[in-house]
């Protein structure tokens, strides 16, 4: 599978023509059209069903889920089985639509993009979608900044862990009233 041309860097064959995804139009990508199928299936299955309904059980509270009768085993493999096959479809795009050949430049680092961008989404799939074209985007900028302005690429990994940040703390503000509001609850009814 190493590609004899290669210059020493390991690199397969290129992928035959046939096996390519076409692309629409002069630039729409089938894998932006396939990404926005899956985003809506994944949307109908968290959304729309009694699956769904599970999955966002187990999510808030195992405990809760397991008293009303839900497996969560069932629940996590499911889940688990549903996010595998979405990571090997974007595998398959990446390769199929753009790469066109695995190298070690292949994925690179889109695994932590990922889990940023879907904490950055909050789990939904409408967030995540919108937060994965922001990020894209972003990344698309930067690229091209670094080629005219020599911007340094890690000026959007400083940018994604900046969001994450905000989130993250926007997230501990919100438990900490929360915890505050009981408190003062708490303490109202003691005084009583």
């Amino acid at each position: 599978m190493k590609d004899p041309g290669g210059s020493g860097y390991p690199l397969t064959r290129e992928i035959t023509e046939s096996a390519q995804l076409p692309v629409f139009g002069d630039m729409v990508p089938s894998g932006a059209v396939l990404m926005l199928v899956a985003a809506f299936c994944v949307w109908l299955l968290v959304e729309r069903t009694s699956t769904g309904i599970k999955i966002k059980g187990a999510g808030s509270s195992a405990s809760a889920s397991r008293f009303a009768g839900v497996s969560m085993s069932r629940v996590t493999i499911l889940v688990m089985a549903v996010a595998g096959a979405l990571a090997g479809l974007g595998g398959a795009v990446s390769l199929q639509g753009d790469q066109h050949q695995v190298g070690d430049f292949f994925s690179p680092g889109w695994g932590f993009d990922a889990v940023a961008v879907a904490l950055i989404g909050r789990g939904t799939a409408t967030g995540t979608l919108i937060t994965g074209i922001a990020v894209g985007a972003l990344r698309s900028g930067i690229q091209s900044a670094q080629g005219t302005a020599q911007v340094p690429s890690s000026i959007a990994q400083i940018l994604l862990a900046a969001a994450v940040l905000f989130v993250i703390v926007g997230n501990a503000e919100g438990a900490g009233q929360l915890v505050r509001r009981s408190w003062i609850r708490t303490r109202g009814l003691a005084s009583d």
